[in-house]
């Protein structure tokens, strides 16, 4: 059997080479398209949050194993608390916001999210009724399917 393969591969030697390279080249675009699937699963973000920037900084959401696979972390790594500053202070850096998105759930059990208004600038929301929130014990709050936000206080 081994002798058989060997003698059709020395005689058709490019079609061997083209049968190695399509399968390798199938190979890594398969990986590749894990990769992003992946991210996309575990970015924890929704992508409509942060339409209107530019560049979103985020912290290592795994922890590297050399061996391995890297192990992902059960809940969301935050950034320093300083980052935002250390960031605005960049040159060429317009503004950067700093934004935690907590996901609650009401009572009918639908998913819902809560964030603080300063990271309003950067998805394109507008109020749908109130006034923007001025200070603690003001809130705001959007459903994942609505374009608008509600505000009110507590």
């Amino acid at each position: 059997m081994f002798s058989l393969a060997k003698a059709s591969i020395r005689h058709h030697r490019g079609g061997f080479a083209g049968v190695f390279v399509a399968v390798f080249l199938c190979a890594a675009l398969i990986t590749a398209m894990g990769v992003l699937i992946e991210s996309g699963l575990r970015g924890g973000t929704a992508p409509e949050r942060s339409r209107a920037a530019d560049v979103v900084v985020g912290a290592p959401q795994s922890h590297p194993v050399v061996e391995d696979m890297d192990a992902p972390f059960a809940e969301r790594v935050l950034l320093p608390a300083g980052t935002v500053e250390d960031i605005a202070a960049v040159p060429g850096v317009d503004q950067a916001v700093g934004t935690v998105e907590i996901p609650l759930a009401t009572a009918d059990g639908s998913g819902v999210s809560a964030a603080g208004w300063e990271a309003a600038v950067l998805a394109p929301y507008g109020l749908a009724s109130g006034e923007a929130p001025a200070g603690r014990g003001k809130w705001q709050w959007r459903s994942p399917s609505a374009r608008s936000r509600a505000a009110g206080s507590f």
